[in-house]
């Protein structure tokens, strides 16, 4: 398969190392599943900024009350209130957005040998499921004595507004497209 260049990426930042047009190999074959992890938190940065722009304008415009930040603050400090909770949520979403979920994303794709938008697309279906069912889940934790006015988020949010489920599936789908176009796999 033809090796897929980002405009402008220079080479040391597309090998996994970091040297331009090293990848380790063992006695002729490919060592491990090798992570390009200056594209997983370039990747991370970009599809995580968007989709918090998304998810901060649906808010400021009323279609929905779900917040990822207090949210996941509140399940690390069972506390639905605080500059604290919303800090700690602040810190675990950006752990996640920018460095967790890019790199099992950046490990399907270096195992898949390819990166786009259409795949990543595909994984982030899997992964808008995951969050509609993790925020049902999270409803039933207990934890959190409450998720702020609403109480329990729902499947897929629905308490938190009839346009939440829509916009947590749309969001997820733009996150892993961005991170499938903005990671390029490096050439083998």
């Amino acid at each position: 398969m033809p090796r897929r260049v980002a405009p402008g990426c220079s080479s040391a930042l597309a090998s996994p190392t970091g040297v331009p047009g090293s990848h380790r190999t063992t006695h002729g074959r490919e060592a491990a599943i090798e992570i390009a992890w200056g594209l997983v938190l370039w990747a991370g940065f970009v599809a995580t900024l968007a989709v918090s722009w998304f998810a901060a304008v649906a808010r400021w415009i009323g279609l929905t009350r779900l917040e990822p930040a207090l949210l996941l603050g509140c399940l690390v400090l069972a506390r639905a209130d605080g500059l604290l909770t919303r800090a700690a949520g602040v810190a675990l979403y950006l752990l996640c957005g920018v460095v967790l979920l890019p790199a099992a994303y950046g490990a399907a794709f270096e195992a898949l040998h390819r990166a786009d938008a259409l795949l990543g697309m595909l994984f982030g279906a899997v992964q808008a499921v995951a969050a509609g069912l993790g925020l049902a889940a999270a409803g039933r934790w207990g934890r959190c004595p409450r998720y702020g006015p609403a109480g329990s988020p729902g499947l897929f949010g629905w308490r938190l507004g009839s346009f939440t489920p829509a916009a947590l599936v749309v969001a997820n789908l733009f996150y892993g497209a961005l991170l499938g176009f903005v990671y390029v796999t490096p050439g083998r």
